[in-house]
């Protein structure tokens, strides 16, 4: 469901491994898994997730870990694909992240609009 005006975008910015693993694997995994975690939280379903960017060091990294990558993704998402884009980027802000995630939900306006603090480690 796209945001429209009978429903409502929730931003899922800036994910990352709250535990860092030095593997780019484990590092997808743990982050991916607070993105539908979030979306929970705040009334919805890993199929509300309508845009997923994937900011990277290396994409070349990346691509040598596609199969463990694919099958923590449909762990955590199912056969769920939203619109997905993948950046490599210089650098990011958490020293040792290999990734970071972003996204962007859109919920039906009568699920919760309040969105309790997390604990994502």
């Amino acid at each position: 469901m796209p945001c429209s005006e009978t429903s409502r975008c929730t931003l899922l910015c800036g994910c990352i491994p709250k535990v860092v693993s030095s593997e780019f694997a484990g590092q997808f995994d743990k982050t991916l898994s607070n993105l539908p975690a979030v979306v929970r939280e705040a009334g919805g379903s890993p199929e509300n997730i309508a845009r997923l960017t994937i900011y990277v060091l290396d994409r070349r990294e990346y691509s040598a870990n596609l199969k463990p990558l694919g099958e923590a993704y449909r762990e955590r998402m199912g056969r769920h694909y939203p619109a997905m884009t993948l950046v490599e980027v210089k650098g990011l802000v958490e020293e040792g992240c290999r990734l970071e995630l972003e996204g962007t939900a859109a919920l039906r306006d009568s699920e919760t609009s309040f969105i309790a603090p997390l604990d994502l480690r």
